[in-house]
């Protein structure tokens, strides 16, 4: 039995892709889901502490990595006095919200994230 192959316009089967059957018997390419980024970032040991014990919920950053909901912050505590990493756990947690500068006068490319409750690894 051969298959039709139906795609929408200008779409490409490329090497990789997941291919699934439709109801009519049709092959289709299988929807795929976006791609999370996770961003490792330094942070001081007082914020760390606040977003270890879920005292601190948000994060303040200038965007120049252009964060989205659905991304995952990896947190790693850093100490400016010794310029290097404190030996505490890492702490992921995923951008549930976005204010973005100029909004509520955030300045521009500047950007508040809402944190969900996340894992913290050792």
């Amino acid at each position: 039995m051969a298959f039709g192959l139906r795609f929408t316009a200008g779409e490409r089967i490329e090497e990789g892709d997941q291919l699934c059957v439709g109801e009519d018997g049709r092959l289709y390419k299988a929807p795929t889901e976006p791609k999370i980024k996770v961003h490792t970032l330094e942070i001081w040991p007082d914020q760390f502490q606040a977003i270890y014990t879920s005292k601190k919920n948000f994060e303040w950053r200038k965007n120049d990595r252009d964060f989205k909901v659905g991304d995952v912050l990896c947190f790693r505590c850093w100490s400016p006095a010794t310029h290097e990493y404190l030996q505490y756990p890492k702490i992921e947690r995923r951008v549930t919200y976005i204010l973005y500068g100029p909004d509520f006068d955030i300045p521009e490319g500047y950007c508040i994230m809402q944190l969900a409750d996340g894992k913290r690894d050792s």
